[in-house]
């Protein structure tokens, strides 16, 4: 027995099977952090994209939504209707410009006036809906 242990043979033998085994330990491991590293970067470059299509969205809609209260807001019949708070005046006045400009031109679905304290005094919505 102690001639197969003490041999060339096994010697050689065992240190070829432990530089292999050392050298698919590191292919392993290297292989894996690559990997580990290209999942992290792709999923980096994943939610930079998204932020930046979110951001981008958010601005936009910020910019329409905008230019339709300006525009509600230059009207000054319309403020003074609803400082006074006469709802179907307001209604009269607000059916057309909600028609023709809010909802085609800027995508509007909805739109209240609201009185304090919670209270709503006007909504103009998509056909079908109800009317307060």
């Amino acid at each position: 027995m102690k001639l197969l242990f003490g041999s060339l043979r096994y010697r050689i033998l065992a240190f070829t099977a432990l530089l292999m085994s050392v050298a698919v330990f590191i292919l392993i491991f290297s292989t894996y952090s690559k990997l580990k590293k290209d999942i992290i970067t792709k999923n980096q470059e994943a939610f930079a994209t998204f932020g930046r299509i979110f951001d981008s969205q958010q601005e936009t809609m910020i910019k329409q939504y905008s230019l339709g209260l300006d525009s509600l807001l230059d009207n000054r019949t319309l403020v003074q209707t609803f400082a006074a708070r006469d709802r179907a005046e307001l209604a009269k006045l607000v059916d057309n410009l909600y028609d023709t400009r809010l909802k085609h031109l800027y995508g509007v679905e909805q739109f209240h006036f609201h009185i304090p304290p919670c209270g709503q005094l006007l909504q103009s919505a998509q056909q079908g809906k109800l009317r307060r």
